[in-house]
């Protein structure tokens, strides 16, 4: 994805309504783990958690999927953000795998993925509304 799609898509993420939820959303990349427990469903676009990490965020957003399974990133338009503690990146490869699917309710799943630069990242949420 360019970057100036990315900065796009990123603006129009900080300003939706968002829902609260209850959960979190645990991030493990060169062999750190990070984990955060303020965590929101957006209102829209449809099937988008996002976790806030200090100053940073995560957003995995998935509007296009409907059923639990696992999901190629890049075949199903999938987008994973991170920007947290000086790292910044998106999901280039990899899969996502849903095992819980609510619209607006509740998410749970992983995802397994590389960056651009190459970087390998994993991730783990599990996000409910409250």
């Amino acid at each position: 994805m360019n970057t100036k799609h990315a900065e796009e898509r990123l603006k129009a993420v900080k300003i939706a309504p968002r829902l609260d939820a209850k959960g979190s959303i645990t991030i493990s990349l060169n062999g750190q783990v990070t984990k955060t427990e303020d965590v929101h469903i957006l209102d829209q676009p449809g099937h988008s958690i996002v976790g806030l990490i200090g100053e940073g965020i995560v957003i995995v957003q998935f509007s296009s999927l409907t059923a639990p399974g696992t999901y190629e990133i890049k075949e199903h338009g999938i987008w994973i953000y991170m920007s947290f503690y000086g790292f910044q990146g998106e999901a280039a490869t990899g899969a996502l795998t849903l095992d819980t699917i609510e619209t607006k309710s509740k998410y749970r799943g992983h995802f397994d993925v590389k960056t651009s630069d190459h970087q390998k990242v994993d991730g783990i949420f599990d996000v409910q509304r409250v």
